[in-house]
C-alpha cells in the first residue's frame, strides 16, 4: 500500500495480459503469444488496467537471422487483481485450470 496525501490510498495490483508476435510474411496461424503479470500501484482495478495498458501499448519489432521482421504488441488485458499484501511468501497470482491446459503448458516448443 502507498499513501499520497494528495489522492489517496493506492494499492498493488498485477494485471494478467497477453502480447502476441506477428512475424512477416507467416499467417496468424504461426504466432506466439507470451504472458506477462505486471505489478502496477493504481487507485482502483480500473486505473490499474489503464496504466498497464499504457505501459504495453507500445509495440517492440526486430529482425531475426531469416531477414523477417518480429513485432510483439499488446493482444488483450485478461483481469486485474488487487495484491493483499506484499510480503515473503504473498501469493501474487493463481487461477483455476484444468489437466490438459497443464500439460499443453508444460509441452516443450519443439515437440
Amino acid at each position: 500500500m502507498i499513501i499520497d496525501l494528495k489522492i489517496g490510498v493506492k494499492m498493488f495490483y498485477g494485471v494478467n495480459l497477453f502480447l502476441k508476435s506477428e512475424i512477416s510474411g507467416e499467417p496468424d496461424s504461426n504466432a506466439l503469444l507470451e504472458e506477462q503479470i505486471l505489478l502496477i500501484s493504481a487507485l482502483s482495478e480500473e486505473e490499474a488496467i489503464k496504466k498497464a495498458s499504457k505501459q504495453c501499448n507500445k509495440s517492440h519489432s526486430y529482425k531475426v537471422s531469416s531477414g523477417k521482421t518480429v513485432t510483439w504488441s499488446l493482444y488483450k488485458i485478461d483481469r486485474a487483481y488487487l495484491i493483499d499484501e506484499l510480503k515473503d511468501g504473498a501469493e501474487l497470482f493463481s487461477r483455476f485450470i484444468t489437466k490438459k491446459e497443464v500439460t499443453s503448458l508444460l509441452k516443450p516448443f519443439d515437440e
